[in-house]
């Protein structure tokens, strides 16, 4: 009798710890996983074109009824005459050597094929080389599109060799009551002239006659 009581009360209380065990269990949640934090989204920067510069303008030569500054070339590396060369006694002297010519100009009345008549002379004793303090002069036409063009020319060798001259022609034709007063450098050892000029109505410069010059 005692012994069924003691087991009684002793299952009663199995009982009540495993369901005591049961709502402890049932009340506590499993963990879950935490969430994994997401990475606020970037913005790709948007790439700013760098300002470029408004390129300045080229300079435009003018022009003024008839009138107009001009920039260009003449070439004469063609020697239609070798002319006459002189040493001895000095001066040393290069005497009417006739070249064919090529002018391009920005104003087409003075472009077009043409020729020169070249005189050298001076005491250097470089000078044979045609490079050296030099004097020069000659006589030239330029076959332009509607009339011509023929002066006289002038200029100076410096110690380079580099010739600096200055002429002024007349136009024929079309080119009737106009002038070209055109300056050019030509580097040593060339046939090419860089020039700049003007064509402008009126008439040459006392010097600048539009005649060759007379035979020596």
């Amino acid at each position: 009798m005692c012994a069924y009581h003691v087991a009684g009360r002793l299952a009663a209380g199995l009982a009540v710890v495993t369901l005591v065990a049961g709502c402890g269990a049932a009340a506590s949640p499993s963990p879950s996983a935490a969430p994994t934090p997401t990475a606020a989204p970037t913005v790709a920067p948007t790439a700013t074109a760098a300002p470029t510069a408004t390129p300045a303008p080229a300079p435009s030569l003018w022009t003024q009824g008839e009138a107009a500054a001009v920039t260009g070339t003449i070439s004469c590396g063609t020697v239609i005459k070798a002319g006459a060369e002189g040493s001895s006694p000095p001066p040393y002297t290069l005497i009417d050597q006739d070249l064919l010519c090529a002018a391009a100009a920005s104003d087409p009345r003075v472009t077009g094929t043409g020729s020169f008549s070249l005189n050298i002379e001076g005491w250097d004793p470089a000078l044979p080389t045609w490079g050296s303090n030099g004097v020069a002069w000659g006589y030239q036409e330029i076959q332009g599109p509607d009339g011509t063009w023929a002066g006289r020319t002038y200029g100076l060798y410096d110690k380079d060799g580099v010739l600096h001259n200055f002429g002024v022609m007349v136009g024929g034709g079309a080119y009737e009551g106009l002038i070209y007063a055109v300056a050019g450098t030509v580097p040593a050892s060339s046939s090419t002239a860089d020039t700049v000029g003007l064509i402008q109505p009126g008439a040459p410069p006392p010097g600048f006659p539009v005649t060759p010059f007379p035979a020596p």
